[in-house]
């Protein structure tokens, strides 16, 4: 028993630090852009924090933190070409941020690249994301035109 858990603990230590960045994007018929970021770090790759980036017309722009104890659920994977995100997040423990994409992996800038007309809309991928401070927990947006980025260092 001794032995096993050694070895578990000297695998976990020997186990490379990793850092991983997701950020997804999508944009309302009225304009307004929703970013949202989720930085991973660590050997087990577990979300640190996110930060929500809303950018309205007429009201501005303006972010809010997700804490790594509001991210109930978090997984994101890929390679260059395609990317996997899922988040759950209840910032302040009620107020949603969910994503849920399959699809490319996209580079560059992400609101440029979310507006291209030439873009091939991917279907089944959704973003909901509450509006921010001073707004209560039903006040959120819904996205199925969603783009996301995943990369990853070693």
């Amino acid at each position: 028993m001794k032995l096993n858990l050694f070895i578990l603990i000297s695998a976990l230590m020997m186990t490379p630090k990793v850092f991983a960045y997701s950020a997804c994007v999508g944009e309302t018929y009225q304009g307004k852009i929703v970013i949202v970021e989720i930085i991973t770090d660590g050997p087990l790759a577990k979300a640190q924090s996110g930060v929500v980036t809303v950018a309205e017309a007429g009201v501005g722009k303006y972010t809010y933190q997700l804490k790594q104890e509001e991210i109930a659920q978090y997984f994101e994977g890929g390679d260059t070409n395609t990317a996997m995100v899922g988040l759950a997040a209840y910032q302040a423990g009620n107020n949603p941020v969910w994503i849920m994409y399959r699809g490319i992996n996209y580079h560059g800038d992400l609101v440029a690249v979310l507006r291209d007309p030439a873009r091939v809309k991917q279907p089944g991928n959704e973003m909901r994301v509450w509006r921010g401070p001073g707004y209560p927990a039903d006040q959120q947006s819904q996205f199925t035109d969603v783009i996301c980025n995943f990369s990853l260092e070693q």
